[in-house]
């Protein structure tokens, strides 16, 4: 049922607020997603060139781009744990030797990765996903790719059909999130006043699958706290499958 009138006034002058503060969280979300879409490449293993930067804290990945030229990137964190992921390295090796001061760490991590992947995955395909000049992910040539900008548009669109308002939302290196809410709030229970809401993750480069989820928002009008709960979860698979 809905809340009581002095609950409602309340819960609902709370659920404003917090819908007011992350209405533009949630506009930076969609408008990271519009203008940050990855750049792919189909590569094989004996086509990867690893070597250290000679100015860089990382190493770089040269790859074979239009017209058989070549482009050096950089290489993400997100990308370095997948690779270990695949070649069965411990993510802590790679980690300490990117981080050693002299330049040897940086080369010897440059040549285990390019003996692995020029010897053992010579004839394995892989699925590079990269933004501004560096390789976010770094995935299976199987790995299914889905456009976030069409399923952000179409779940904004969707949601505000059924009335409901950006309510959060956040971006991560790999990942994106948007919340919507319905403005409405309910007291099932006495005491008891939530609202209900619909989110939306995805990762591009691998580090989650695309999910829906509904929530209700549960709000005490004694202190104004709020808790979320998750109440059950659509997602599709968009996850690394192994060569």
């Amino acid at each position: 049922m809905l809340a009581t009138a002095e609950s409602k006034n309340q819960a609902g002058s709370k659920l404003e607020s917090l819908i007011e503060r992350g209405r533009s969280r949630a506009a930076n979300v969609i408008d990271h997603v519009m203008r940050n879409q990855p750049t792919d490449r189909l590569v094989r293993g004996d086509a990867l060139q690893f070597r250290a930067a000679d100015n860089l804290p990382g190493i770089l990945l040269t790859l074979p781009d239009r017209e058989q030229a070549k482009v050096d990137q950089t290489l993400h964190r997100n990308a370095i744990y997948q690779m270990a992921q695949t070649t069965d390295m411990p993510v802590k090796f790679l980690d300490s030797l990117q981080a050693v001061a002299e330049p040897w760490g940086r080369e010897l991590l440059a040549h285990n990765l390019q003996t692995v992947f020029n010897c053992r995955f010579s004839e394995k395909r892989y699925l590079l996903r990269s933004l501004q000049q560096e390789v976010w992910g770094f995935l299976s040539d199987s790995y299914r790719r889905i456009d976030s900008r069409p399923v952000v548009e179409a779940f904004a669109t969707a949601v505000q059909e059924k009335g409901a308002l950006p309510y959060e939302g956040y971006i991560t290196n790999t990942k994106i999130a948007i919340q919507a809410i319905m403005p409405e709030v309910y007291e099932p229970v006495p005491g008891e006043v939530v609202a209900y809401g619909l989110s939306l993750e995805n990762s591009d480069f691998g580090n989650g699958a695309l999910s829906v989820r509904a929530y209700l928002l549960r709000i005490w009008c004694t202190n104004l706290a709020i808790t979320q709960e998750e109440m059950r979860q659509c997602t599709w698979a968009n996850a690394w499958t192994s060569p």
